[in-house]
C-alpha cells in the first residue's frame, strides 16, 4: 500500500529527476576530463570532485536500491516456493497464492509504465552515455 502511494506521489516529478541526474553525471564527467588541473586551485579541484562524486555516489544508490528491491523480491518468492505452503488451511493457501502472485514479477523501480527502470544495468548505460557525451565535447572542440 505505501509502495502504492510513493510511486504515485514520485511518479509526476520522477522524469525531471532522471534526466537531470543523467545531464548532471555528463557534465560533471566534462568538467573532469576537459580541465587543466596544473592551472586550477585545489580548492576548485576539490569542489570538481566533490561534485562528481556525490552525483555519482547518489545515483548509483538509487539503482543499486532498485536493484536490491528486486533481489529481496525473488528471494521472498524462493521461500515461499520452497516452504510446505500447500499443506496450509485453505485461506492461507488463498493468500500465500495472492502473495505468489505479486512476486513472480520483476520489482525494479519503473516510473511511466516501464518507460524508465532503475536497475545497474541502466546505470551502467547512463555511464557510457555520459562517456561519450564527453568523446563528442572533446572532439568538436578539437575539431
Amino acid at each position: 500500500m505505501i509502495y502504492f502511494q510513493l510511486r504515485k506521489f514520485n511518479n509526476p516529478i520522477m522524469l525531471f529527476k532522471i534526466v537531470l541526474n543523467n545531464m548532471l553525471f555528463a557534465l560533471c564527467t566534462y568538467q573532469l576530463t576537459s580541465s587543466d588541473f596544473k592551472s586550477m586551485s585545489k580548492a576548485r579541484l576539490y569542489k570538481f570532485l566533490l561534485e562528481f562524486t556525490g552525483v555519482f555516489v547518489q545515483f548509483y544508490y538509487l539503482c543499486h536500491s532498485s536493484e536490491k528491491l528486486d533481489d529481496w523480491q525473488s528471494r521472498v518468492n524462493r521461500a515461499i516456493t520452497e516452504s510446505h505452503w500447500y499443506k496450509c488451511s485453505k485461506g492461507t493457501r488463498r493468500d500465500i497464492c495472492m502473495l505468489l502472485r505479486r512476486t513472480q514479477g520483476p520489482n525494479h523501480l519503473s516510473f511511466y509504465d516501464g518507460a524508465i527502470v532503475l536497475s545497474r544495468a541502466y546505470f551502467l548505460s547512463v555511464v557510457k552515455c555520459s562517456y561519450n557525451f564527453v568523446n563528442f565535447m572533446r572532439m568538436n572542440i578539437q575539431g
